[in-house]
């Protein structure tokens, strides 16, 4: 599969209760108050920090690959009451209607790109989305192995309608030719079950 097709479906609805951490917003934002505005955030997913920046007043549009992942930024925004401008475009190829004073990725998403030609193509349209005097700004980010104890340990975590939401590393290889690493996921989830209440 390709990564940036990776974010649908399932996925996409576990993505929020089962990720290990949230991005703290406070670097992105002092990065675009130096750098300017307007700013653009790559593989914005769901909303962080996407959402607390434009909370923050700050003028920041959102990119991602995942029509899924968009859906639910958008719910999360019209809850908040938070106006958004967002696309549903792959960074390697985007096409946008305006450039940008400061351009950045929060967190490792620059890595799930495949290859080097494919981080090559991202770059140049990083560059030719920055307005002139731009900073863009791209986190690195080199995954450690999965430790052997962790494979086929499941993490669970309760979705807001009871259902139990489960993932598991299933198997994992890496090529230090190709300088990849390939980590196969199963994500189940078990749908909550509602019984009438009352006498019988």
């Amino acid at each position: 599969m390709d990564p940036a097709d990776f974010y649908t479906g399932i996925v996409a609805d576990l993505y929020g209760p089962l990720k290990s951490f949230s991005q703290d917003p406070e670097p992105y934002a002092a990065f675009v108050r130096q750098a300017g505005a307007p700013a653009l955030e790559l593989g914005c997913g769901d909303g962080e920090p996407l959402l607390e920046l434009r909370r923050r007043g700050l003028d920041v549009d959102g990119v991602d690959s995942s029509a899924d992942m968009l859906v639910r930024l958008r719910r999360r925004a019209d809850e908040q009451g938070i106006p958004v401008t967002v696309f549903h475009q792959r960074m390697e190829a985007m096409s946008l209607p305006r450039r940008y004073r400061a351009i950045y990725l929060a967190g490792p998403t620059f890595t799930l790109l495949p290859d080097d030609a494919t981080a090559l193509a991202a770059l140049g349209r990083i560059r030719a989305h920055l307005a002139e005097g731009g900073t863009a700004l791209v986190p690195l980010f080199t995954p450690a192995p999965t430790p052997a104890e962790q494979i086929g340990r499941v993490r669970t975590a309760a979705a807001p309608d009871g259902a139990e939401l489960r993932i598991s590393v299933v198997a994992e290889q890496r090529d230090e030719t190709t300088r990849t690493q390939t980590t196969l996921l199963r994500y189940r989830t078990s749908f909550a079950v509602l019984r009438p209440s009352g006498r019988g």
